[in-house]
């Protein structure tokens, strides 16, 4: 059982193109922020299939485990496109391999994991500028008068 950290950054947007104006390019870019494997108990990838594994009985089961989080990691975030199509999106997830055996079969479940960075607004010099306040009223008087047609 192994389980797998991972964050990325993915963009993407529509270009027109400089031949075919017609035919919109979409570009697409993926940087992987952090990756990192674990195992949690049983047979690495390098051990042979034929070696004794760790046996799972049916049932409810939890695992401990613990992982740090890179230091400086940008926040979860996701944009959407009019049509409801990701444009941006930085996530994090975890994931868990469990393998049979003979490592034919396996099953994995696969969690969004929220990452929400700190920032001290006293450090940010463009919010320390006061800003006057300004109020305007606006008043129309009409006198009073009938239409007729």
């Amino acid at each position: 059982c192994r389980i797998v950290f991972t964050g990325q950054a993915e963009v993407s947007w529509v270009e027109a193109r400089q031949k075919d104006a017609s035919q919109p390019e979409t570009v697409v870019g993926r940087q992987t922020l952090f990756q990192c494997c674990s195992q949690l108990f049983g047979k690495g990838p390098d051990e042979k299939a034929s070696q004794p594994g760790h046996l799972i009985r049916a049932g409810f089961h939890q695992f401990r485990f613990h992982f740090q989080l890179p230091e400086r990691l940008p926040s979860s975030f996701e944009h959407f496109s009019d049509t409801g199509r990701v444009k941006a999106r930085v996530a994090y997830c975890l994931r868990v391999d469990l393998e049979n055996s003979w490592r034919t079969a396996g099953h994995s479940r696969e969690r969004r994991i929220l990452v929400l960075r700190s920032r001290d607004l006293n450090r940010c010099k463009s919010l320390t500028v006061s800003c006057p306040r300004v109020s305007q009223a606006g008043l129309c008087m009409l006198e009073k008068y009938r239409l007729s047609s």
